[in-house]
């Protein structure tokens, strides 16, 4: 790049920090570094963050705290992903206690705590208070159940009860009908009947044997009445 006359950028260089510690090689991403300052560009939280998880990966905490601190003395402010490297460097040291101060830092900063910081807090905390510290702190009360919905009322219950009154109801109706039927009035209808109708002529006495007596017509007109009613 330099060779072309390309003035590389601070992006450029913190491709290069990350590359030298992706291979473990933090001598090499100390170096770009230095350069990067040399020609005048200010690191920023991301170029510190690479430094501070490549020395987290060879489980070097003085390096890592030594990173971080000349971070704040340039005045540059911590991201969620530092505090969760810091996290995670001391998970590898089984410090639960330091652990949980940052985690809580982390918060305090306004940085909401990732899923990667809550896991590292969950695996350092082997003894019964700590794991209930770190549930109370990602926010899962130990022993707490979800919610179980009640379950909802069958159906069928209401649908039995329903026939039932639909039984009852209908036993009621024909009840009321069989007292309307004995207890009726003569209606204009049964007066017709009764005046067309003749003991003495034989027309009648036929229509006797075919229909029934004349109790049995009062009656079907009457049921007829009430049927149309």
């Amino acid at each position: 790049m330099r060779r072309n006359k390309c003035q590389p950028d601070l992006c450029s260089y913190a491709t290069m920090v990350s590359a030298y510690v992706n291979a473990s090689d933090m001598d090499g991403a100390e170096k770009f570094f230095r350069r990067l300052k040399e020609d005048g560009l200010k690191p920023n939280a991301v170029v510190y963050g690479t430094l501070m998880k490549g020395y987290a990966k060879l489980n070097n905490l003085e390096k890592v705290m030594r990173v971080y601190e000349r971070m704040r003395m340039q005045g540059v402010e911590a991201n969620q992903t530092i505090y969760t490297t810091i996290m995670d460097a001391y998970g590898k040291n089984s410090d639960f206690g330091s652990a949980v101060i940052w985690f809580k830092e982390m918060d305090a900063r306004g940085f909401p705590p990732d899923q990667k910081a809550k896991n590292i807090l969950l695996s350092l905390a082997k003894m019964p208070e700590e794991q209930k510290e770190a549930n109370e702190l990602i926010g899962n009360a130990v022993g707490s159940l979800p919610d179980i919905p009640e379950p909802k009322a069958s159906n069928f219950a209401e649908s039995d009860s329903e026939i039932e009154d639909n039984d009852e109801l209908s036993g009621a109706e024909a009840q009321s009908f069989e007292t309307k039927l004995a207890a009726s009035e003569p209606t204009e209808l049964n007066s017709s009947i009764l005046s067309d109708f003749d003991p003495n002529d034989e027309e009648a006495e036929d229509d006797d044997s075919n229909f029934g007596s004349f109790e049995d017509k009062q009656e079907l007109a009457l049921a007829s009445q009430l049927l149309d009613s």
